[in-house]
């Protein structure tokens, strides 16, 4: 039986038959692809401890007649930190829900593999060190400036400088965003859109940074609360305008970010 490997993470697991698991992966080589590991819930299972998501893992993968399967794993890094702490698991299992909704299956791009790899290794930083609120709230931000770039990557950039309509770069005052074309609108363009959403001059400058590619650097102090759920809010509904699907970890990860 013809088999191929590559380095993969696993962004999802769902129970398959009496004892499988079928495994949503990202692979280095093949994309994200969707494998069946047999006799993983069994609890004498040697393969499944080395199937766990948050890990980088050397995959094998047999080819079959209607789904392909999983021949071998080695775990190659371990997040450990990452895994230790419950906010860790919820930052890292709404990272893999955003980036399952927006790839395509069998699309190989190496850009994405590498952020997904970056995304973890940020994360696993984080909570070898910290777990005060702002730090945590700065760890959100950072996992936003991810996806923002996972959204660029994907051919879907959202444009937060000129206004999609005019074209001329947008002014510091109350401007509106347009998440059918993922874009800011200007004041004087307002009325050529219907649902249009405001979004302050403070929360559109620090999306600009957010988007820039030295985002595991960010570090934004004094933020406004109103603020900080403000740029959230504009990032999931950049994803729900995108995906057409809501994300369901964003519900516990808002939730734990309240009680921070």
């Amino acid at each position: 039986m013809p088999t191929y490997r590559s380095v993969a993470v696993i962004l999802k697991r769902q129970d398959f038959k009496e004892y499988d698991r079928l495994l949503t992966v990202y692979t280095e080589k093949m994309g994200k692809i969707e494998v069946v590991a047999r006799g993983t819930k069994k609890i004498q299972s040697k393969l499944a401890g080395h199937l766990e998501p948050f890990c980088l893992t050397d995959l094998m993968v047999a080819r079959g007649r209607y789904r392909d399967r999983v021949a071998g794993s080695v775990i190659l890094e371990d997040f450990n930190q990452l895994k230790s702490s419950f906010e860790g698991i919820v930052l890292a299992g709404y990272f893999n829900e955003v980036v399952d909704l927006l790839t395509r299956s069998h699309q190989v791009d190496q850009n994405t593999f590498s952020l997904i790899k970056k995304a973890y290794r940020t994360i696993d930083r984080y909570f070898e060190k910290n777990d005060k609120k702002e730090d945590f709230r700065n760890q959100f931000l950072i996992v936003l400036s991810f996806i923002l770039r996972l959204l660029s990557l994907q051919g879907f950039q959202p444009s937060f400088k000129s206004c999609f309509y005019c074209k001329k770069d947008v002014k510091e005052e109350k401007n509106f965003l347009s998440f059918s074309h993922l874009s800011v609108v200007c004041p004087a363009c307002q009325k050529r859109e219907n649902n249009l959403e405001s979004i302050s001059p403070t929360a559109l400058k620090i999306l600009r940074i957010m988007i820039q590619k030295n985002f595991p650097n960010l570090k934004l102090t004094n933020l406004a609360d109103t603020t900080f759920w403000e740029i959230q809010d504009i990032v999931n509904k950049l994803l729900m305008a995108v995906g057409e699907k809501e994300i369901k970890s964003v519900t516990l990860l808002r939730g734990l970010m309240r009680l921070k």
